[in-house]
């Protein structure tokens, strides 16, 4: 069974969808002839990026994410060993850092965790 797309994967291929079009109304208007000017007013973007989508002979990549300092980051260590002492119930795990100060939410938890239980997925 596939699983259904996080919100955030859902945002990153909806601003992806939304580059390509602008960079694809731009390519149109600039075979036109249309000025940088012009295609900056009606399509959005600024002047500079209407010259670089209008020069590119493909749709630009987007900028990585940035990482951002995570909650999880000072329980990782106490998280990996108790994974590996046979403890893989997000929930319980939860309970656990929360006890040693963690305040934030289950998400997080889960998305550190994926890996881990597809590499159990995988051996088993």
């Amino acid at each position: 069974m596939a699983r259904k797309p996080t919100r955030h994967q859902l945002d990153r291929l909806a601003a992806a969808e939304r580059l390509r079009t602008r960079y694809d109304e731009v390519q149109r208007r600039f075979r036109n002839g249309e000025s940088l000017h012009s295609m900056s007013r009606v399509t959005g973007p600024s002047r500079k990026t209407v010259r670089k989508y209008a020069r590119s002979a493909e749709v630009p990549r987007r900028a990585p994410g940035r990482l951002r300092p995570r909650k999880l980051g000072p329980f990782v260590s106490y998280l990996e060993e108790r994974w590996q002492a046979g403890c893989t119930n997000a929930s319980r795990l939860l309970r656990e850092i929360a006890a040693m100060g963690y305040d934030g939410g289950i998400t997080q938890l889960r998305d550190l965790v994926r890996p881990w239980r597809a590499a159990l997925g995988s051996s088993a």
